[in-house]
């Protein structure tokens, strides 16, 4: 790896994204330290102390696990993408006038409503760091206590459950 950091390059992944490798944990997107842009050299600044357990990369709708993660390592990470999600998914549905949306879209909307309420903001703009961690951990609680953070939350972490499933079953159909 060192001939590849003095030739430039900062990691490695293999062709479909299902490896990564990173040289240099200065260099991950981790959730315990502030979000700053991912096209920076440093796309992620940590604090020294901090175990690097995963990361998740927004703007490359990226999830890494590294040698330190645990069994929930995944889960929060795919928490931080599932609400990346949302908020794209957001911005693009409420581009559709409010008459021309499906009912399908009408209850996203209110779940997403829902999402921002129980993170304590009032837009998706407003999402830092700490509203990320609160809902990467409630991704967590979730699947190990099987009630979402609120009675409000519950359909959609229902609808997040199933499509988790769903994900889960095509991987494994690939073999």
């Amino acid at each position: 790896s060192q001939k590849l950091i003095e030739a430039g390059y900062a990691g490695v992944r293999t062709e479909n994204d299902l490896v990564v490798s990173v040289f240099d944990p200065k260099d991950i997107r981790h959730v315990d330290a502030q979000f700053i842009e991912s096209e920076s050299a440093n796309i992620f600044h940590q604090a020294q102390s901090s175990v690097v357990r995963g990361f998740f990369d927004p703007v490359k709708n990226l999830i890494g696990l590294l040698p330190a993660m645990n069994k929930s390592t995944w889960l929060h990470e795919t928490g931080h993408a599932w609400l990346e999600e949302v908020r794209r998914d957001f911005a693009a549905l409420t581009s559709i006038a409010e008459g021309m949306r499906t009912e399908r879209q009408v209850k996203f909307l209110a779940d997403a409503k829902t999402i921002l309420e129980y993170l304590g903001v009032g837009s998706f703009d407003e999402i830092q760091t700490e509203h990320h961690e609160k809902w990467a951990r409630s991704i967590e609680a979730y699947f190990m206590e099987g009630k979402a953070p609120t009675t409000a939350l519950q359909r959609a972490f229902s609808r997040f459950s199933a499509w988790l499933i769903n994900v889960y079953s095509e991987l494994r159909s690939l073999n």
